[in-house]
Formats: structure tokens, sequence, C-alpha cells
């Protein structure tokens, strides 16, 4: 339980770094990143709603 409390910000953390730099390299459209963090930030809401 702690632990995924510490891990779930962390992940979020790194997929944002992730999303904001790597698209530049990819060439994935930034309203695709944009839209897995949304989805991302959303799930970590469900998940600390339900906890």
């Amino acid at each position: 339980m702690f632990q995924e409390t510490i891990l779930i910000p962390w992940l979020s953390v790194q997929l944002f770094f992730i999303l904001t730099f790597m698209p530049i390299n990819l060439h994935i459209p930034g309203h695709v990143s944009y839209a897995l963090l949304t989805l991302l930030g959303a799930m970590a809401n469900s998940k600390r709603e339900k906890a």
C-alpha cells in the first residue's frame, strides 16, 4: 500500500518527462502525448479515490 503511493507519482513524473521530450525524437503529435498524460492522471485520481 505504502509502496504503491510512492510508485504512482514516480511513474507519473517519468511518463511526464518521456511524453514531453520523446515526441521530438519520435515525431509523436503533441495532442497524443497530452491525451495519454490526461488518461494517466485520471487513472491516478480514480485509484486515489478508491483507496
